[in-house]
């Protein structure tokens, strides 16, 4: 094979520093198109984007010269900018880590559909306790 064929999606979830709710509702949508703009910048594919008020969640396949923690770092530091000078959201932060999963090509409907309805889902279970969850399951594959 003469060329690099790669194709890997995944799941990124970021928190706000402390899973407080520091983005506004009425600047959510605006900030997920931003996000979105950064990774079309970036050449990644495949884009969806969603979250709440203290969370988001992008689906993405990235480009192979791309790493995570690149995108992330990229992502985290144009939207602190984006929310604390624009928006003027005082004491915003994103928090340091993040988590992100590998998704199946036959799972991304259902993962697209996760992310779509974050705000319902989120009225019945916490960021914080989802994420425990999550480090549960992932603890017990290890």
């Amino acid at each position: 094979m003469s060329d690099t064929l790669y194709k890997v999606y995944i799941h990124i979830v970021f928190s706000t520093l402390g899973a407080r709710d520091l983005i506004p509702e009425q600047n959510l949508s605006n900030l997920h198109r931003y996000i979105y703009g950064i990774f079309v910048n970036e050449r990644c594919h495949d884009i969806f984007i969603g979250g709440i008020s203290n969370h988001v969640h992008i689906l993405t396949s990235l480009p192979k010269d791309k790493t995570i923690p690149q995108i992330v770092k990229t992502t985290k530091t144009a939207t602190n900018l984006l929310l604390t000078e624009q928006y003027k959201v005082s004491n915003f932060a994103w928090q340091k880590g993040y988590a992100v999963f590998s998704v199946r090509p036959t799972e991304l409907a259902k993962v697209k559909n996760y992310i779509k309805n974050q705000k319902q889902h989120h009225k019945q279970t916490s960021f914080a306790k989802e994420m425990e969850k999550i480090q549960l399951l992932c603890s017990m594959m290890d």
